[in-house]
């Protein structure tokens, strides 16, 4: 079983090395797509209000 497993592993660290080199750039790129995204929730989160308080400027009443 365990020379199953070692061959597995083999196999896998062989298709796997070819991309090692990208590790570093897959990485960044990850982190860059999660500081957008959390930017874009800010910037959503924080119209959303301004959109609230200019609907509801007119005494409380919602007016678009």
């Amino acid at each position: 079983m365990s020379k199953l497993n070692e061959s597995k592993e083999e196999e896998r660290s062989k298709k796997y090395s070819q991309w090692e080199h990208l590790a570093p750039v897959i990485k960044r790129r990850k982190k860059e797509k999660e500081r957008n995204n959390k930017a874009r929730v800010k910037v959503l989160s924080w119209s959303l209000i301004f959109f609230v308080e200019q609907a509801t400027n007119n005494k409380g009443s919602f007016k678009l």
